[in-house]
């Protein structure tokens, strides 16, 4: 079962709709209204809005770009409706969408049968109005998030120990130089170092959210962890000098 996307703005938050009608809005968007590819006509709504996160500065250009869409969603018919890249048309008939509706703007509709763009709009209106940052995300997010970087780190300890303790004679030497012998024990800390990252995400999405942007920063994390996990080898003695 999908899980119900909540709208928060502050401390003001509401049920919005499930997630799987959420993003079959945004991938309606980007198929229909975007043929140049996602994010090229409204960059605000479907890189921004549509990942959760909106700060009060985008907030002005996600609704100009929603006011645009609104317009051109009351030209999409219901049967241009795509609700996956995987499958473009599905049976709807479970599905809490408007099945009187004759176009895309009309059909997909929040928890009280609301047009979903009109309570985004409204959601933004209020991150511009109180300077505060909007969120879409469904109540378990956290939680979730822990729990899946704990399944990471746990096992990366776990190897770190373990392996230590039975196999401390096994290693992986490069072919270019056999003398720098990397006791396979180590490579536990990768999953501790993905788990960290992920609870990271998770718990702070300003965070995630800026990385987001700045690819640049991004791939100089991921450069760097690994040279850093080197130099502690070197450093405890793994490699040669």
């Amino acid at each position: 079962m999908s899980s119900f996307k909540i709208l928060s703005v502050g401390g003001h938050s509401r049920e919005l709709a499930p997630e799987h009608v959420i993003d079959a809005l945004f991938t309606t968007i980007g198929c229909r209204l975007e043929p140049r590819g996602r994010g090229t006509r409204f960059p605000a709504v479907m890189e921004d809005l549509s990942s959760g996160y909106v700060t009060p500065v985008r907030a002005t250009e996600a609704l100009r770009e929603l006011q645009e869409i609104e317009a051109a969603l009351r030209q999409v018919p219901v049967r241009d409706v795509v609700w996956s890249l995987a499958a473009f048309h599905k049976d709807d008939a479970t599905e809490p969408v408007n099945h009187r509706a004759a176009n895309a703007l009309d059909y997909f509709v929040d928890t009280d049968g609301q047009p979903l763009i009109s309570r985004l709009r409204d959601g933004l209106q209020e991150c511009l109005n109180t300077a505060e940052i909007l969120r879409l995300h469904y109540r378990k997010e956290a939680r979730d998030g822990l729990l899946g970087g704990l399944f990471l780190v746990m096992p990366g300890v776990a190897w770190l120990l373990l392996g230590r303790a039975f196999f401390p004679d096994w290693y992986i030497a490069p072919l270019y130089n056999h003398a720098a012998k990397m006791p396979i024990w180590t490579f536990g800390m990768d999953l501790v170092i993905l788990g960290v990252a992920f609870m990271i995400a998770q718990m702070f999405p300003g965070i995630r959210d800026w990385f987001r942007r700045h690819q640049a920063a991004l791939m100089a994390v991921v450069i760097i962890a690994p040279i850093a996990w080197l130099a502690v080898c070197w450093y405890a003695g793994f490699l040669p000098d």
